[in-house]
């Protein structure tokens, strides 16, 4: 009877556990959606309601103001990224007050008919740096949230943040998309700061025991800084053709986000970085931009959204790799979330402000703007050619904060054959092993008296039912030096050095 109630109370916990998930992941989808509207909107403003009373030379002036100041932003927090981690909670409650100036420039000209210049121009330059606060403070939530369904939650997010973008801006009425795009940013807020409490705080490091990352080569800068400045061009050329190609031009980032659920689909069966997605976009900026001088109206927005749903894409996986990494290796979240944004919105402030000067300072025509164009791709080409898309230094600051120590034990442990199960395990039909009763109890034991992290308890359990570092990177859909480096994290904090001795503190728990 005993044995029954206990199951139906396990059962029951489970089925707790389980909607709690389900719930912080509904929560999450519907705060990052929120954020990805909002930045898309901001990105596309110089057509959108957001701008629309300005003439479109002073909208895209405005927009480039706050383009740098968020460029600025982001290198402010590189270089106190321990200041904004330790006062996170405060920044995104002042960035949420200072993002609403925007929207109340756009009704007090709407109901008054002017505005002084110089009002748009603060309320914008802070905005920039509202947007680089909530940015980054949602990749410290996913830096210190589980990262089993990080991928997920990105992509979830940036489909639902599109559509978003598509409804808050097509509203017929100014004052309803300024209210609609309040009422997202309060949502995300809100959704990020909902999260935040849930995550344990005895699971969140304290700010010196995060890893310090270091600065981008200068060649990874030059190349990330290319394909923002084509991102920055893009987006102004879609808003040079009016309301209607903005919101096509933001909208057409759903086929990029939605290819990047190839990647949750393969998880960990494919090794993928940043240089491999940076690969497979090149040859369609590079066509884009060429093709695009070409035509005129529907046709060259059409080619503009080639690149901007290629590099909505790379942002998406940008996004979720960079948190899942500050999760597993314990990255200082601020800092390298900062580092990569920073080269991205300085080239995204090159491309704005090349598109400027093409068409209101030069006002090139047709011939000088497509040798304009073809200088453009040259220079993305060799920046990409100077950088190649090499990852492999990355990968191999990552592995080496695995002590090399215990790199004899792990590699025990990454053996394509398994080890001998557990004594405790009996064999049920089919040749499958099954466990004694209390084996997950036991585990969760070992795991409390030894003060492991929840990713480590999960990898703990697998580890003593005699599961090799392969399988386990597949069950939890990370990479195999991932599981590594939690592997050794486990045997340093348990005291031992084979899976066999792991296991058999499992076993010991039976008597």
């Amino acid at each position: 009877m005993e044995s029954v109630e206990g199951e139906d109370a396990s059962s029951e916990g489970a089925t707790r556990r389980q909607a709690g998930v389900a719930s912080l992941f509904a929560v999450a989808v519907a705060g990052f959606s929120c954020l990805i509207g909002w930045e898309l909107s901001a990105v596309f403003s110089p057509s959108l309601p957001l701008l629309s009373f300005c003439d479109i030379q002073t909208a895209i002036f405005i927009r480039c103001i706050s383009v740098l100041t968020l460029a600025f932003a982001f290198g402010f927090f590189a270089v106190k990224a321990d200041l904004f981690f330790k006062n996170r909670d405060r920044l995104a409650v002042a960035a949420l007050i200072v993002s609403f100036l925007p929207m109340i420039c756009a009704c007090a000209y709407t109901a008054t008919g002017a505005l002084p210049i110089i009002v748009l121009e603060i309320s914008w330059a802070l905005l920039g740096i509202s947007q680089a606060i909530l940015a980054t403070y949602w990749c410290v939530i996913f830096s210190l949230m589980e990262s089993s369904f990080t991928m997920r939650v990105v992509v979830s997010g940036g489909v639902g943040g599109t559509f978003l973008f598509v409804i808050v801006n097509a509203a017929g009425e100014l004052w309803v998309s300024m209210l609609e795009l309040c009422l997202i940013l309060f949502i995300s807020v809100l959704s990020a700061a909902m999260i935040a409490r849930s995550i344990p705080k005895s699971s969140i490091p304290n700010v010196q025991d995060f890893r310090r990352v270091p600065d981008l080569s200068a060649p990874a800068f030059f190349s990330v800084a290319s394909c923002g400045a084509v991102y920055g061009l893009m987006s102004i050329e879609v808003c040079y053709q009016g309301f209607m190609a903005a919101l096509v031009g933001g909208a057409s980032g759903i086929f990029g986000v939605a290819l990047a659920v190839v990647w949750c689909v393969l998880g960990s069966r494919v090794d993928i970085d940043v240089g491999v997605v940076q690969r497979i976009a090149l040859p369609l900026l590079v066509v884009s931009l060429l093709m695009m001088p070409l035509f005129e109206g529907p046709l060259r927005v059409i080619w503009a959204c080639v690149a901007l749903a290629t590099l909505a894409h790379n942002q998406m996986f940008t996004w979720f790799s960079v948190s899942i990494e500050n999760y597993e290796f314990r990255l200082h979240p601020v800092r390298r979330f900062a580092l990569r944004q920073i080269p991205s919105w300085v080239g995204f402030f090159i491309g704005c402000l090349l598109a400027y000067a093409a068409a209101f300072v030069f006002r090139l025509d047709s011939e000088s703007l497509y040798l304009f164009t073809c200088v453009f791709v040259v220079v993305i080409v060799v920046a990409f050619s100077v950088y190649g898309g090499d990852e492999s230094k990355t990968k191999r600051r990552l592995d080496s904060l695995i002590d090399v120590a215990a790199q004899k034990a792990i590699e025990a442990v990454s053996k394509p054959e398994e080890v001998e199960v557990m004594p405790s395990a009996s064999t049920c039909e089919g040749g499958e092993p099954f466990y004694s009763e209390g084996f997950q109890d036991r585990c969760e034991e070992v795991s409390r008296k030894y003060s492991l992290t929840p990713r480590e308890t999960e990898v703990f359990a697998l580890l003593a039912k005699g599961r090799n570092a392969e399988y386990i990177a597949g069950q939890l859909m990370v990479t195999p030096a991932t599981i590594k480096s939690h592997i050794y994290h486990i045997y340093q904090k348990l005291g031992v050095n084979s899976q066999q001795r792991l296991m058999d503190l499992v076993d010991e728990g039976k008597r």
